[in-house]
């Protein structure tokens, strides 16, 4: 069986949703010349797997970005044991987020909604919440709290025809050399990337993003 079969997605995306967040000013820019490189690896934490819970966007927005802004805040690079230690829980998020409806977390979630419960109720340690689907860890609300983030803003519009690719590129480049935070991005991604992706990734023939 392809590893299609066995692995969810998670992420709903609306693009009227998407275009009514806060949009960061074009007026905030990179003081100085882009970096040749710059990289967060350090602060993130060890590689998950979702299995066949449709979680991403908690993964996403909670274990690895969340996780690392904190590492970062804390100064932990390059330490797993730390980092493990501080890791937030995607399970907890999903939970604010998802429908009602939503038996075996396989609806998905909105990007936008993980932000603003980011934003509102914070987000609470994988300690406390760990990555179980569909368990409930309202013991978990208060200390969240402890750890929201201070706001958040898109940083292109990608129905935008007039901003080129590179242009984007750029931006995000900006962004995390500005902000030494992770830009949280939700794409489509085809086949090879369930099947093939590893350290790095290319699209296979005929496939587009």
């Amino acid at each position: 069986d392809s590893l299609a079969q066995t692995r969810r997605m998670g992420l709903k995306m609306d693009d009227a949703k998407y275009l009514r967040l806060p949009r960061k000013s074009p007026n905030v820019k990179l003081k100085g010349a882009m970096p040749t490189s710059y990289s967060i690896r350090e602060f993130l934490p060890e590689i998950a797997d979702q299995g066949l819970d449709g979680t991403c966007v908690g993964w996403a927005a909670a274990y690895y970005m969340r996780t690392a802004m904190e590492a970062g805040k804390l100064g932990l690079g390059n330490q797993p044991a730390k980092i493990a230690a501080t890791a937030f829980s995607p399970s907890w998020l999903y939970g604010q987020v998802k429908s009602g409806l939503d038996n075996g977390c396989a609806e998905g979630v909105f990007l936008e909604d993980a932000l603003e419960v980011l934003k509102t109720k914070g987000t609470a340690l994988l300690s406390c919440a760990p990555a179980n689907c569909d368990t409930k860890y309202d013991q978990c609300d208060e200390k969240a709290a402890n750890y929201k983030i201070a706001d958040y803003a898109t940083l292109f519009n990608p129905k935008d025809t007039d901003t080129t690719p590179e242009q984007r590129v750029n931006a995000i480049k900006s962004a995390l050399a500005e902000g030494k935070n992770p830009v949280l991005i939700g794409m489509m991604v085809p086949l090879s990337f369930i099947e093939e992706a590893s350290e790095y990734w290319q699209a296979a023939p005929g496939e587009s993003v």
